[in-house]
């Protein structure tokens, strides 16, 4: 039996949540005992997975805001006291920046052997103190890469965000899975969702799903969804999500009078419905590692543009697009470029699985290193 202790930041509804919980549940968990730690929990979406999976949680520090560098430097002492009495023969690191591998040296020093670290971004957003964060990004990185044994990232961008050139042939690409029979094509679900949110015969459908924050470049949307009510052409866009950013996206929408066009559906636990009930996916984030969401949205056959700032190992159904975030007025036009009546969903999932996006591969594969 091998203890294996899983480091988030913080603990929330996100995509590195949905892919480890997603794949523990597929893994043969017989030989492996889980235990996940997190500076804060701020979510119990999936307390009951979790729960009859037997994973706890740990949290190491009370509820609070304050900033990454903060908040790492609080959960210092807690997170090696974890570590002491725990006695994990693996930690698995799934973090964003330089700053995290720190946990690393801590890890190290209390004998842990087998150090993994899982790059999951690929930049740091355009928050306050920007630059000191790049700055301690880079000089994290730099000073506590040598007490990580194995490199894990879910893209080649993420992978040279969080790792220095002379690790590039030591990262291995771990794919982000899903459940791709649960994402394929649904004519039933299509017909519900459209039916829930009375949207009329004729009109195009465009759906976003991800965090109301910055990266997830919401705004974007917005300005589109003005742009687009000036072409004539009847539509809806739905944007699923939570985040700091939801207030503000509201005042907006009703500032530009968009509010027959735009709902804001806050987090949906029905995803594979989402996905089957709109005709386009957007995805104008200024930066990502590899979006799940647009991994789910390829595998149920719906149209997807992506921003040319994401990973082009994105793309795995030929449909798919990027587009520069810079041009609104790209995005207009390859939408109504689309000619939604040619495009064929129904099989498109089987692409994905060939692809080996699946969660029984990529759950296969995480217990196959976890276990080495």
């Amino acid at each position: 039996m091998k203890k294996i202790g899983v480091f988030v930041d913080r603990w929330m509804s996100g995509g590195i949540e949905s892919y480890l919980v997603s794949n523990y549940e597929s893994m043969d968990l017989s030989n492996l005992e889980i235990k996940i730690i997190t500076t804060r929990k701020f979510s119990d979406i999936y307390d009951e997975r979790l729960k009859k999976l037997g994973i706890e949680i740990i949290e190491l520090l009370k509820e609070g805001k304050d900033s990454e560098l903060n908040r790492t430097y609080k959960s210092r002492g807690p997170f090696k006291r974890v570590i002491a009495e725990e006695k994990f023969d693996v930690i698995h690191l799934n973090i964003y920046n330089g700053v995290s591998l720190g946990y690393s040296k801590l890890a190290s020093d209390l004998g842990v052997k087998h150090i993994i670290a899982h790059s999951h971004n690929s930049m740091i957003g355009n928050v306050r103190l920007k630059k000191l964060k790049i700055a301690a990004h880079y000089l994290g990185k730099r000073r506590y890469q040598k007490y990580v044994t194995d490199f894990w990232a879910c893209s080649d961008l993420a992978g040279r965000w969080l790792f220095s050139a002379k690790h590039e042939e030591d990262v291995l690409l771990m794919n982000n899975g899903i459940k791709t029979d649960k994402f394929r094509y649904d004519k039933n679900k299509r017909r519900l969702f459209r039916k829930k949110h009375a949207i009329a015969d004729g009109t195009l459908v465009l759906g976003n799903i991800g965090r109301l924050n910055n990266q997830k470049n919401q705004f974007f949307l917005i300005e589109l969804a003005d742009q687009l009510r000036h072409r004539n052409i009847p539509y809806r866009l739905f944007i699923a999500g939570e985040g700091e950013l939801r207030k503000k996206l509201d005042e907006k929408i009703k500032e530009l009078n968009l509010e027959a066009y735009i709902t804001l559906i806050g987090t949906t636990s029905d995803t594979p419905s989402f996905y089957s009930g709109i005709d386009l996916f957007l995805l104008p984030s200024l930066f990502e590692g590899n979006p799940i969401v647009g991994i789910e949205a390829q595998c149920s056959g719906v149209k997807c543009l992506f921003s040319e700032k994401i990973t082009k190992q994105l793309k795995i159904v030929k449909r798919s697009e990027f587009l520069s975030i810079d041009s609104v007025n790209d995005w207009i036009e390859a939408i109504q470029q689309t000619d939604l009546y040619s495009i064929q969903r129904e099989a498109v999932h089987l692409t994905v699985k060939e692809k080996k996006f699946d969660i029984k591969d990529t759950s296969y594969e995480m217990n196959k290193r976890l276990l080495a």
